[in-house]
């Protein structure tokens, strides 16, 4: 069974310009999570856009980007799902190549799964 964290999310229907941040803060492993036991942790994130963009995370607070869906765009009005693998030292964050409305954006934090 996995045990889910509430990390954050965005309001449905949010404009987000391209390259812009979604998340004000960096969002970060959860202190009370299994990861520093040795147990894999993960974000899963779950987003839809609704115009066809690339998208790209950060886990070094905006240093380096990496591309989603390997660098194909996600497609306008679909919803995907992506599980992150996450450190402790890790600062997250999100960013569409295009502005988009984002009609969905979850990120939860997995920290045990059967």
């Amino acid at each position: 069974m996995a045990i889910l964290l509430d990390i954050d999310s965005i309001t449905p229907g949010t404009n987000k310009v391209a390259n812009a941040i979604y998340f004000g803060a960096a969002l970060v492993q959860d202190p009370n999570s299994n990861h520093s036991k040795g147990k894999p942790s993960k974000f899963r994130v779950v987003i839809a856009l609704a115009t066809s963009s690339v998208v790209e995370y950060t886990a070094d607070d905006a240093s380096r980007w990496i591309e989603l869906n390997g660098g194909t765009e996600l497609g306008a009005n679909k919803g995907y799902t992506f599980d992150i693998p996450i450190r402790s030292t890790d600062s997250f964050n999100l960013r569409n190549k295009t502005t988009s409305v984002v009609n969905r954006c979850i990120v939860d934090e997995v920290r045990e799964e059967a």
